[in-house]
């Protein structure tokens, strides 16, 4: 009887561990894809290839539909079991009968409605509300005026420390703290801003949505999890330190994880980022997918990809696992050498963009 075949496609640079995990466990044939020949995952070179791994370089397509086509195309000729797309996910799930209809399951998080609120930082705010899960205080804007009208309500940054965030972006892009005055830092990066300049870059015209928001002076946490239809399987927490990150146990945010997941119906690797404000661990997103740290869960004994899968093919119903907490992990996925991690994460941004 031939092995369940999963299918990695147009994943992070940093993706190489949970391929490798995948392949590890000798239970399925794994193939790994990208457009970009870059990718370190890739690369034929790199010693820490995992020789099971079939691996190719996929052809570029600017139309997401065109891509999804050629992906149903694929699914279809080599048998493919189940479809981990990393592009197109809104696309990929919303045509998600077409691939079932060729016996090809797609392991995305979550619906096409539920990934466009989730990907939206003030729709994401909106819909959590009514929850028994803490959000720092926080407002929209989208023009100068909006913003003045914000930053009243928020106490004008004289009774909290405020920053503003656009309600798309990842790795933190357009992220700044505003201050009332001007800060040295502004000066040397784009960490701090004062109000005035701030008001000055944003001008009058309606732009696309903004946050204010209570900075989160404290403790960032991030929840690597396992779900099956809202149900949660498996969590990690990974607490940041200076020195590294800390696996810890909290009852309190696993409380709160397993509210989230059960409200947007969540399936699959799940990552959740929280981060203290006023010293309580306040919600700041949800990400439909593994983070780029989630390769440090293997450290703790957490088999992150392998479990999700399992979960998915049997239902919810996994094989026993534990988690070793109270230790410090750090990140070893660069174990390519640095250029090419900076020339494939270059390329990923370029072919993200």
């Amino acid at each position: 009887m031939s092995l369940p075949r999963i299918w990695m496609s147009c994943h992070f640079p940093g993706t190489f561990m949970h391929i490798n995990a995948l392949a590890d466990t000798q239970c399925y044939e794994v193939f790994a894809s990208h457009h970009s020949a870059r990718t370190p995952y890739l690369q034929e070179e790199n010693f820490l290839t995992h020789p099971d791994v079939i691996r190719f370089q996929e052809p570029f397509f600017q139309d997401d539909e065109d891509y999804v086509n050629w992906c149903l195309s694929y699914c279809q000729e080599y048998q493919i079991t189940l479809f981990i797309p990393g592009r197109a996910r809104e696309r990929m799930v919303a045509r998600r009968q077409a691939f079932n209809a060729i016996g090809t399951e797609v392991m995305v998080a979550a619906s096409a409605r539920t990934l466009k609120i989730l990907n939206n930082k003030i729709k994401f705010l909106e819909a959590i509300q009514d929850l028994d899960v803490p959000i720092a205080p926080w407002r929209s804007f989208t023009n100068r005026e909006s913003f003045n009208r914000a930053w009243r309500a928020l106490g004008s940054g004289k009774t909290m420390s405020l920053c503003v965030k656009p309600a798309v972006g990842i790795y933190g892009s357009g992220f700044w703290r505003v201050t009332r005055q001007k800060s040295y830092l502004h000066n040397f990066g784009r960490l701090m801003i004062d109000v005035a300049s701030f008001r000055q870059r944003l001008g009058f015209k309606v732009r696309k949505p903004w946050l204010l928001m209570a900075y989160c002076e404290g403790v960032e946490r991030s929840i690597d999890c396992i779900a099956y239809k809202g149900k949660l399987i498996a969590a990690l927490i990974r607490r940041k330190e200076k020195y590294g990150q800390v696996v810890e146990e909290n009852t309190t945010l696993i409380r709160y994880v397993k509210t989230l997941l059960a409200h947007f119906k969540l399936s699959g690797m799940i990552n959740i980022q929280f981060k203290d404000c006023g010293g309580k661990p306040c919600i700041l997103e949800i990400n439909a997918r593994a983070s780029g740290g989630s390769i440090m869960a293997y450290q703790a004994g957490f088999n992150i990809l392998p479990l999700a899968v399992e979960a998915w093919l049997n239902h919810g119903k996994t094989t026993a696992h534990s988690i070793k907490t109270g230790f410090s992990i750090a990140r070893t996925h660069y174990y390519y050498s640095l250029p090419l991690i900076q020339e494939a994460e270059r390329a990923f941004d370029e072919s993200s963009g």
